[in-house]
């Protein structure tokens, strides 16, 4: 599985902070794994969490490429 993006109309900065703090909110919170597992994991779905996504969760980042920095094989 490769990490997420969220798109949302350009110049638009007033979602993009909305976007922002509520994900810094679940990263912080922990939150995010168990929205994971509620969407990815259940009894219709078993889509495991790779690495990538994994290492995305614990280091947010919203540069593009930085998967391939540091080393993941897209």
């Amino acid at each position: 599985m490769e990490p997420y993006a969220i798109m949302l109309r350009k110049n638009d900065a007033a979602l993009g902070a909305v976007v922002d703090r509520t994900l810094a909110r679940l990263y912080a919170a922990g939150d995010i794994d168990g929205l994971y597992r509620k969407w990815f994991t259940n009894d219709r779905l078993n889509v495991q969490m790779g690495r990538l996504t994994r290492d995305s969760f614990a280091r947010p980042n919203k540069e593009p490429g930085v998967a391939m920095l540091l080393g993941y094989s897209l």
